[in-house]
């Protein structure tokens, strides 16, 4: 980035701030489908969990923006992650955005009325998930300017630096189709 010139009348650019984006989905593929989709946007960071147990880790270790829930996650199901998500003061402004392969006009109602703030229906486009993201956090529910913190410890659940996620940002670093800002 360039120094801004006093001269300029334009506002300086901002760097890009880091989002912490939590997807919670039992299914491995859409989990990589969602690493790929979201390692090509430099600003979201992408962090999977495949439980709601693990999702209840990486809420704790990260200052989390956005949640994507599959509602028929294992363990308590995403309606009750939901819930519990919006019954704490320090996560109910996190946008949860509802995602299921179960018909809409059954499943749509009661995760809005849980809290989610949208319902996409599978199969979506990848470019529809990463859109309903970024409109979530431009509606001003990513906490505004808080600083992220990285976890002291990991959750073989929580999933940053996977032998599949290396190899995903391997093959997306050899495109250069992207720059993942996950793992390490």
């Amino acid at each position: 980035m360039k120094a801004h010139d006093p001269h300029d009348s334009r506002p300086a650019a901002r760097p890009l701030r880091t989002r912490y984006v939590l997807a919670v989905d039992d299914e491995e593929d859409h989990l990589l489908a969602y690493e790929l989709a979201f390692g090509r946007a430099p600003d979201l960071c992408l962090i999977t969990a495949t439980n709601t147990r693990a999702a209840g880790v990486a809420l704790a270790e990260y200052s989390i923006d956005a949640v994507l829930l599959d509602l028929l996650v294992p363990e308590d199901g995403g309606i009750v992650l939901c819930r519990r998500i919006k019954a704490q003061a320090r996560l109910r402004h996190i946008p949860i955005i509802a995602l299921s392969a179960l018909p809409a006009d059954y499943y749509a109602a009661p995760a809005l009325a849980a809290g989610c703030a949208a319902f996409l229906q599978k199969p979506c486009s990848l470019a529809q998930i990463v859109a309903q993201v970024r409109s979530c956090l431009g509606a001003g529910g990513a906490g505004g300017g808080r600083e992220t913190r990285r976890p002291h410890r990991q959750d073989q659940d929580v999933r940053l630096n996977t032998p599949r996620f290396r190899t995903v940002r391997e093959t997306l670093t050899s495109l250069k189709t992207c720059s993942p800002r996950c793992g390490a």
